[in-house]
């Protein structure tokens, strides 16, 4: 309890150690040893982070603390965080937390086909913005520009102020060397619609197109 109090403060000096030492090997254990293992990741203490979720995989894991612990895994480069990951949305595909932590992971570890295909279950399941987002963002990481802008374009077909999907749609433009269609969508989102927060990432997709530092 102490070592958990102290983490939802913020107070992570010493915390390691003392969650390592624990002896218990309960449900409530592994999550206290995950969540801290992600909150020191985020501190930058990946040495720490490792080692907890070391220990954390040898307790009873459940329900979402699993994704978690995969995700965690998969940060300091353990092989088994997959396994982690696949196993609790397998077990719990409706919990929003393990569909969004496989959904980052396979981004994160440029498996981008086992992203599209898991759109495609989000879609099928009745998520259907969710998933075709997903889709979407997936053939633009593969480099397949008018796959992805069909699907950013399907999402706003639906959802036309949707932020994420106007953000993508830009960077697929800009990707697909389209500045004028690009421009144009910046000039009727951005300045006549006012949504100034896509002018980050229009900035970004024309400076990594041209190369521009």
């Amino acid at each position: 309890l102490y070592i958990k109090l102290k983490a939802e403060t913020g107070e992570l000096e010493g915390m390691a150690d003392r969650a390592l030492s624990l002896k218990g090997e309960t449900t409530a254990d592994s999550e206290l040893l995950t969540n801290l293992g992600l909150e020191l990741l985020m501190k930058g203490d990946v040495d720490s982070a490792k080692k907890l979720a070391e220990k954390a995989k040898n307790f009873q894991v459940t329900g979402d603390t699993r994704s978690s612990l995969g995700l965690l895994q998969l940060s300091v480069g353990d092989d088994e965080a997959f396994n982690n990951l696949e196993k609790a949305f397998t077990n719990n595909p409706q919990s929003k937390i393990a569909a969004d932590n496989l959904a980052t992971a396979y981004l994160a570890s440029e498996r981008y086909e086992d992203a599209f295909k898991l759109g495609g279950k989000w879609a099928s399941e009745g998520k259907l913005t969710e998933g075709t987002m997903l889709q979407a963002v997936s053939k633009a990481r593969m480099g397949q520009g008018e796959q992805a802008k069909a699907l950013f374009n399907q999402v706003l077909a639906d959802n036309p102020s949707h932020f994420m999907a106007r953000a993508g749609l830009l960077e697929v433009e800009v990707q697909n060397g389209s500045y004028e269609e690009a421009d144009k969508l910046f000039e009727q989102w951005v300045v006549e619609d006012g949504m100034t927060g896509l002018f980050r990432h229009y900035l970004s997709a024309v400076k990594a197109e041209r190369d521009i530092d």
